[in-house]
C-alpha cells in the first residue's frame, strides 16, 4: 500500500482504465502485467508492446532494468532528428541505455541501424527501433511462452520465501542442470506453486536460466545453473 493508501494493483488498474480511454477508436489489446525484474505492474497496449517487453526486456538476461511508461519527450539535439517519446528505457548490465520504439510497420533492415544520441556530454544513449520482423517467429512464440511462469511469480509477489530460495539454490548448485519435474519431485516438501514462483525469480533474476524455445513451460523444460548469484 502506497502513502496515499492506493495500492499497486489498483493504481495499474487506474492507468489500464485511462489507457483504454485514450485510445479512441483504435481496436487493440490492453495487457495489465506483472514484472519481476521491476517488481511492479506495468498497462501494455498492444500486442507488439507485450512481446517486447517479455522478450527484449522482462527476460533478457543483459538488461539490468527498464521503465515501460517514460513521461518525458527527449530531443536528441541533432539537426533534422524528431523529438523521442520512447514506449520504453531499458538498462544494461553495464550501464548502457537504450531508448525503444515499437512501431507496427516495417522498414529494411539497412534503415534499422541504431543511432547513438549524445543528450548531454556526461549522458550518451543508443535508439532502437522494433516492428514487425523483430516481433514475429521465434519472438512471439518464447515470449508467450514465458507468461505461465511469470504468474507462478506473481502469486507470490510481497513473499520473500527464504526457505524455497535457499533449498532451490542448493538443489541447482549441486545439480547444474536439468528439468522441471525432477526439481518439483526432489522438492517435494515445498509447496509446488511457491517453488515455481520463487524459480521464477531466480531465472529472470539471472541465477538459473530455462529453455522455453523448444517447447512450453512444463515438467520437461530444461534448466541449468548460473554461478553469478
Amino acid at each position: 500500500m502506497s502513502s496515499s493508501g492506493i495500492s499497486p494493483k489498483s493504481a495499474a488498474r487506474g492507468s489500464l482504465l485511462s489507457t483504454y480511454r485514450a485510445r479512441g477508436h483504435r481496436v487493440a489489446n490492453l495487457w495489465l502485467v506483472y514484472s519481476v525484474k521491476t517488481n511492479r505492474d506495468w498497462v501494455l497496449s498492444s500486442d507488439r508492446r507485450l512481446v517486447h517487453w517479455l522478450y527484449y526486456l522482462e527476460t533478457n538476461p543483459s538488461i539490468a532494468s527498464f521503465d515501460l511508461d517514460p513521461d518525458h519527450v527527449v530531443s536528441p539535439g541533432i539537426a533534422g532528428a524528431n523529438d523521442i517519446k520512447p514506449d520504453a528505457i531499458a538498462v544494461y548490465e553495464n550501464g548502457n541505455i537504450e531508448w525503444h520504439v515499437v512501431k507496427a510497420n516495417k522498414l529494411l533492415r539497412s534503415q534499422q541501424e541504431t543511432p547513438i544520441y549524445s543528450i548531454t556530454p556526461e549522458k550518451v544513449v543508443a535508439y532502437r527501433r522494433f516492428d514487425d520482423d523483430d516481433f514475429e517467429g521465434t519472438p512471439a512464440r518464447v515470449a508467450l511462452r514465458w507468461l505461465k511462469p511469470i504468474a507462478y511469480a506473481e502469486v507470490i509477489r510481497d513473499e520473500e520465501c527464504i526457505p524455497h530460495r535457499t533449498a532451490l539454490i542448493a538443489y541447482c548448485s549441486d545439480r547444474r542442470s536439468g528439468t522441471i519435474a525432477p526439481l518439483l519431485s526432489d522438492l517435494r516438501m515445498f509447496d509446488t506453486p511457491t517453488l515455481l514462483g520463487v524459480f521464477t525469480r531466480l531465472v529472470i533474476n539471472g541465477a538459473l536460466t530455462l529453455d522455453l524455445h523448444s517447447a512450453p513451460f512444463g515438467p520437461r523444460t530444461r534448466w541449468s545453473y548460473d554461478a553469478r548469484d
